[in-house]
């Protein structure tokens, strides 16, 4: 299976709110399968579209192009709001597309022992 096209980044996001032109994605798109080749995966390998979708959705939403889940309570009529993206080790930068992406990464290395 070869990366993955601007249709199936959609259908994938169809939850989000996406703000960015086609255009825009599809810079983010091509981002996101350098960086997995990068990471030692062959774009001929069978599971490589799952893990650009997921390092692309994780560029997307640190950009702020696609939002961020929002949590919000309300008590006595005071309110707070907080994006709730981030990982347990609350680092900002950790969606939990990168941290699905990094699961998956791991599964696939341990697979055959190898990089696919």
């Amino acid at each position: 299976m070869a990366k993955a096209n601007l249709g199936q980044l959609k259908e994938y996001l169809s939850e989000n709110i996406i703000t960015g032109s086609d255009t825009t994605l599809g810079i983010h798109l091509d981002h996101g399968a350098e960086t997995v080749k990068a990471h030692g995966f062959l774009e001929s390998s069978s599971r490589f579209a799952e893990l650009h979708l997921c390092y692309t959705a994780h560029l997307l939403t640190v950009a702020g192009i696609i939002s961020r889940p929002v949590s919000s309570e309300s008590v006595e009529g005071v309110s707070t709001s907080y994006a709730s993206d981030a990982s347990d080790s609350g680092n900002q930068g950790e969606t939990r597309y990168l941290t699905e992406y990094k699961r998956k990464r791991v599964q696939m290395q341990g697979l055959s022992g190898r990089l696919i």
